[in-house]
């Protein structure tokens, strides 16, 4: 069974309850859904990939190691994050403003994760970013696979 992370600061936690209260049933059946939130508190993001408690590694580590798994990172510091983890191979991370942004990322560009701040974008909004995105799935299309090998090989090229 595909796996669903969500990961939010104290900050989104009411937000990341909220969205996973309000998503459609059927999705319950398609895929387990974890919230990494309640762990421990103490993570830190930036530049800090070999310490135990580096909520980057413990994501990657977790996407990686189940197949057809992604996060929701719904945190005040969302676009670092996504910086943070696209250096991981294997792990395309999109910010998104849109729902029609969060389908893109995920038919054409097979993201795992999703970096989101719902100060920015409201509530409302990014439950609908996270319903699109989810309810997505990526199209095998010649161009789009292309394009996520494409992607996979510039980290690879900078090892």
């Amino acid at each position: 069974m595909k796996k669903l992370f969500f990961i939010s600061d104290e900050e989104n936690k009411k937000v990341e309850k909220s969205i996973i209260d309000k998503l459609p049933k059927e999705l319950f059946s398609k895929y387990s859904i974890d919230s990494l939130s309640n762990e421990d508190t103490k993570y830190q993001f930036m530049s800090q990939y070999n310490s135990e408690n580096n909520l980057i590694k413990n994501i990657s580590e977790r996407i990686l190691s189940i197949p057809d798994s992604f996060a929701i990172i719904i945190h005040k510091e969302y676009l670092g994050i996504t910086i943070e983890l696209n250096k991981i191979k294997g792990i395309r991370c999109s910010s998104c403003n849109t729902s029609y942004e969060g389908k893109i990322t995920k038919d054409h560009n097979n993201s795992n994760c999703l970096t989101l701040n719902s100060t920015i974008l409201g509530d409302e909004v990014v439950r609908e970013i996270v319903e699109a995105y989810i309810s997505t799935d990526f199209l095998f299309e010649d161009k789009h696979y292309r394009r996520v090998k494409q992607l996979d090989s510039i980290i690879e090229e900078k090892k």
